[in-house]
């Protein structure tokens, strides 16, 4: 599949596929991070590295390569990359979903943070996934 087939998929399995949310790692005994959620769209599509628990090792994509490529993903931590304008548009969409004001620091934007720092949820990291594709992702053309 292209990335953004896949990437369909993922913000399917963010908004739908019933995961249990946790913080810190990619997946734990509790559940996945969206990062991990990303590993488990394309699981198909890509081997994945797994600790001795079963659970998919790291934090972020530096430790699932091939997921970050099968997605298209600008950085393996889902920090948005992108023209001042656009960032600062992001960054109120995020500070508007969080109910936060001021508006955040791009910081606060990757997708760590805003599961981890912000607690956003899964649909709320996929709306903003889907607004704001072309800083988060490669372009597929």
């Amino acid at each position: 599949m292209t990335p953004e087939q896949n990437r369909i998929v993922f913000f399917n399995e963010l908004r739908n596929g019933g995961h249990k949310q946790n913080r810190f790692s990619l997946q734990d005994e509790n559940g996945y991070c969206p990062l991990g959620v990303a590993c488990v769209a394309v699981r198909n599509e890509v081997s994945l590295f797994r600790d001795g628990e079963g659970h998919l090792m790291g934090r972020s994509l530096l430790a699932q390569p091939p997921v970050k490529e099968a997605l298209g993903f600008r950085s393996s931590s889902g920090a948005p990359i992108g023209d001042d304008a656009r960032l600062d548009e992001l960054m109120e969409f995020i500070s508007e979903k969080a109910g936060i004001h001021p508006v955040l620091s791009i910081h606060d934007c990757n997708i760590i943070a805003m599961n981890d720092d912000l607690s956003l949820s899964f649909s709320d990291i996929a709306d903003v996934l889907e607004k704001f594709t072309d800083l988060y992702f490669e372009s597929d053309s």
